[in-house]
């Protein structure tokens, strides 16, 4: 029971990083725990002041001078502004309650506490946060190794493989039926979001902020805009310097919803690996257990065409993408394209022949996605 406790609290940990209409000020998205309403949201507002510290100061400061940074904490309600629930409380195990809030921090009263405790660090804004992570890891290749590690499920844990029993089509050859059974390939919304709460994280650890735009368009985005939406200059003129992440969250009729990041290079270049995964198909008896089984691949660099990644990377445009689609995500051209159909499907037609001692067997049919040993 208090595992569950514990994924959740480490999950609400995951913050946002906004520019707040106020120049003093800025707001965090983040998650708190409790036995009533109030005491989550109190503890809330103790997490938004450990997310901007976390974010604001380097890793060996935190390490060092733990007892000052203790003692701000202990104080966490002197730099809160506001809070505002986003939604109801979910009750969770033992009797506790969390609860998402945004909460408004007061980033100058806070900054001149630092710089009493001797702590002083750049100024407490969207921006200055979005570019302060390179001091969170001892190098851009260990921010690199981290982001790695953690996409290492993906794309396999995003997708969602479903035989469309009722277009199956069969043909009687002798003693031996040949059937072709379609299956679809699509990224399962829900593994998405859990994804991206756990890219989130990530970029937590790292001390990378995030802004949330709304733009329009039903997807595609010009990159430049982009940068634009994160401060960045135009990269395009720059050989060398930190890179975009830009992650769809949701695909709407006019609009779409990106998290924007800006991350070390190392970082971007996670999302540019040459995935392929397995699709495999069994076809089951009455008690689950596999009668015959058939796999097929998708993805990799010997078939362009089929594309089964989430993510996309342009070192030249210095851009990395990840939006809900199993097909087709590109950067070319300036723009960060997706396909125009919002449920993206890739199709393939796996083929059964089967004799009839098979055919009196099978009750059912099971589809899974695997990431393609290297």
């Amino acid at each position: 029971m208090r595992t569950s406790v514990f994924w959740v609290l480490s999950l609400l940990l995951s913050v946002q990083m906004q520019r707040a209409a106020v120049a003093a000020d800025m707001e965090v998205v983040v998650g708190g725990v409790g036995r009533t309403v109030q005491s989550a949201t109190v503890q809330a507002g103790t997490n938004a002041i450990r997310a901007v510290l976390g974010a604001a100061l380097p890793l060996e400061i935190l390490v060092r001078q733990e007892a000052q940074v203790r003692a701000l904490l202990e104080q966490a309600g002197d730099f809160v502004l506001e809070t505002v629930p986003l939604g109801d409380p979910v009750g969770v195990d033992e009797g506790l309650s969390c609860l998402t809030v945004r909460v408004r921090v007061n980033s100058a009263a806070l900054q001149a506490a630092l710089q009493q405790k001797g702590l002083a660090v750049a100024r407490l804004d969207g921006l200055s946060l979005v570019t302060a992570h390179e001091t969170r890891v001892e190098s851009r290749e260990d921010a690199g190794q981290i982001a790695a590690e953690a996409l290492r499920p993906l794309p396999a844990g995003a997708l969602r493989a479903t035989a469309q029993v009722r277009d199956a089509r069969h043909k009687l050859d002798g003693k031996t039926m040949r059937v072709e059974l379609p299956v679809s390939v699509t990224v399962d919304l829900a593994a998405y979001a859990t994804m991206l709460d756990g890219l989130r994280a990530t970029l937590g650890k790292l001390g990378i902020a995030t802004r949330v735009v709304n733009l329009s368009g039903t997807g595609s985005q010009q990159i430049v805009q982009l940068w634009k939406e994160v401060g960045l200059p135009d990269a395009l003129k720059q050989k060398e310097g930190p890179s975009l992440l830009a992650v769809c969250e949701l695909i709407a009729e006019k609009s779409s919803r990106w998290s924007l990041s800006v991350v070390p290079a190392q970082v971007a270049a996670a999302f540019g690996k040459d995935s392929a995964v397995v699709v495999k198909v069994d076809l089951l008896d009455a008690a689950g257990v596999a009668v015959t089984s058939r796999d097929f691949s998708l993805g990799g660099s010997a078939d362009k065409k089929s594309l089964a990644n989430i993510f996309a990377y342009a070192p030249f445009f210095r851009t990395a993408g990840v939006a809900p689609v199993a097909n087709a995500l590109n950067i070319e051209g300036g723009v960060l394209s997706l396909p125009q159909s919002r449920e993206a499907v890739l199709e393939h037609v796996v083929v059964f022949n089967l004799g009839m001692e098979e055919l009196r067997q099978i009750s059912n049919v099971r589809c899974t996605v695997t990431n393609k040993a290297k």
